[in-house]
């Protein structure tokens, strides 16, 4: 356990992802097959449920310690981490032991479950008292059920790859049956999982490596200074969906998303349906969107229609078109699409960029996210060859509601905020202060009124360094701290009272949603401390600003 223990510190410190796989790597080789299985499964979020009562851990702790129950809380307060504060509380090991972690996972564990909460906590500090400190902070973090994921699982997969040669498309594939809920750790599906052979049919229908897309912004100015002549390109509508490869072989029809290490969102049926169109030995490129128009909004209840619009043939019948001109594998997918019953891409002949930056200042109003712009006379996989030239995004004034110190995929430790605007201006000073204490309260008020409602939660990475180095600007935490109203477990919900600047690429109308619409892609710009709260964006201006299509 100690080694795992030091595994998550040197995570938890990497500023890089290079670092973060030598870090797992080491990892991988030290140690026997059983704890690198149980590890990877924990690495990748999947912890064994809550097994300790908080409050039980508590009066166990300040018994042990001989300490008052005032002065833990206060600790706990100034840490924020209730694992971090009894494994220092404790007194320190005589003879700290190092148990293999898979023995404790897998034997250990059960003597935990169906026991009084007393018992439970007794047991732990038992345990503890024969542990070094990391060791104790680990097991600690286990069993209060407050396990986060370290490491995305393609971070992972990267890996796993490095360390045993294995295909990095043949770890995706047995990656969900690695991680399924059921599926218990061992020495044994440790070996599978990193065997270098494909160990069925399906393993056989493998996609080629996608071709690196760079993401470009600018005017038509900016874009002509970079890409040159005009003429050597074509251009696609990107809708925002998912790019993907669908390949047909003997062994079967497999759909591979862009993104290492995820899932398709497409139900398997779907893609295999689409796939199998396509003439055998065939591998075409493009992307999954949404029936039903450009917001892609299915009913209320529905299963989501996806439609696959090709806008790359990379192997056709065997013949392997990579290196021809990209204008020839894109009229070689226009074909290929009528015959599959598939959506062709529109691709688009440019002979001048400003005419082009004219068509596309509207782009986002009717669904497009985005042109990808391919050289015309490149091979599939030349760099600089394929871009995508984003519209300039949408702004928005709105106001904080709420703060949650989360992980992203990555494990990384970020700030979810939660944002809000109004439903209509207010009319009055009054209005304004009523609706600002119902938003507190959270009283519900009469829907003739105005009142605030959540548009988007987004997140920023919390801060590296001290207070003044905070993403969200200097006294970011002292701010939070005395603006917090009620804590919600990790969720704090604060005075509203601070404005802030967003952006976003798109607005689709939702019914999930209070405000009725969804903001793709927000990200946070800077506070407005000098916007007084009925000044912020409200509904109305937000929808004839953006135009949203509702069809």
């Amino acid at each position: 356990m100690k080694s795992f223990a030091e595994l998550v510190t040197r995570l938890e410190d990497a500023t890089d992802d290079a670092q973060r796989i030598d870090a797992l790597c080491a990892y991988w080789s030290a140690v026997p097959a059983a704890d690198a299985a149980w590890a990877l499964r924990l690495l990748a979020g999947r912890g064994i449920g809550r097994r300790l009562e908080p409050g039980a851990l508590r009066e166990a702790t300040c018994r042990a310690a001989g300490i008052e129950p005032w002065l833990f809380d206060a600790c706990v307060d100034a840490s924020g981490d209730w694992a971090e504060t009894v494994a220092h509380t404790l007194p320190p090991a005589a003879r700290p032991i190092d148990e293999p972690l898979a023995h404790w996972l897998g034997c250990e564990l059960s003597a935990y479950e169906d026991a009084e909460p007393g018992v439970n906590a007794a047991q732990a500090l038992r345990r503890c008292a024969v542990l070094d400190t990391m060791s104790r902070e680990l097991l600690l973090r286990l069993l209060l059920g407050r396990w986060r994921r370290l490491a995305s699982d393609a971070l992972l997969q990267r890996s796993l790859s490095r360390h045993a040669g294995v295909d990095g498309r043949l770890l995706a594939l047995r990656w969900p049956a690695w991680l399924h809920p059921r599926a218990r750790p061992d020495a044994s599906r440790w070996t599978a999982l990193l065997r270098s052979e494909p160990a069925c049919d399906a393993e056989r229908v493998l996609p080629h490596p996608f071709a690196p897309v760079e993401m470009i912004d600018g005017d038509a100015a900016a874009i002509a200074a970079r890409l040159g002549d005009a003429s050597q390109w074509v251009v696609h509508e990107w809708w925002g969906g998912e790019r993907a490869q669908l390949v047909r072989r003997d062994a079967g029809c497999a759909c591979w998303p862009a993104r290492d290490g995820e899932r398709s969102l497409v139900p398997a049926a779907q893609a295999a349906q689409a796939a199998s169109g396509l003439p055998p030995d065939t591998v075409v490129e493009g992307e999954w969107a949404q029936a039903g128009g450009p917001a892609g909004q299915s009913p209320p209840g529905a299963a989501p229609r996806w439609m696959f619009r090709i806008s790359d043939v990379l192997e056709l019948a065997g013949r392997d078109l990579r290196a021809l001109p990209a204008l020839q594998r894109v009229a070689a997918a226009r074909e290929l699409a009528c015959r599959a019953l598939l959506l062709a891409g529109t691709p688009q002949q440019v002979d001048d960029w400003f005419a082009l930056g004219t068509r596309w200042a509207g782009g986002r109003s009717h669904g497009v996210d985005a042109l990808r712009l391919m050289r015309r006379a490149a091979a599939y996989g030349t760099p600089r060859a394929l871009f995508d030239w984003r519209t300039p995004a949408w702004r928005a004034t709105v106001l904080l509601q709420s703060a949650e110190h989360v992980a992203d995929a990555d494990g990384q430790a970020c700030i979810e905020l939660g944002l809000a605007l109004w439903n209509r201006r207010p009319a009055d000073h009054a209005a304004v202060q009523r609706a600002l204490a119902a938003a507190q309260t959270g009283e519900r008020l009469a829907a003739a009124s105005a009142q605030l409602v959540p548009i988007a939660k987004l997140r920023v990475a919390a801060r590296q360094g001290g207070n003044d180095d905070d993403p969200l600007g200097a006294g970011w935490s002292d701010w939070l701290r005395e603006a917090t109203v009620q804590r919600f477990g990790p969720v704090r919900w604060l005075r509203v009272q601070r404005a802030c600047e967003i952006a976003f690429d798109a607005a689709v109308p939702t019914r999930r949603r209070r405000s009725g619409i969804e903001l793709r892609g927000a990200r946070f710009l800077r506070w407005c401390d000098g916007v007084d709260a009925a000044a912020v964006d409200d509904l109305p201006s937000l929808h004839e600003r953006v135009r949203i299509d509702r069809s």
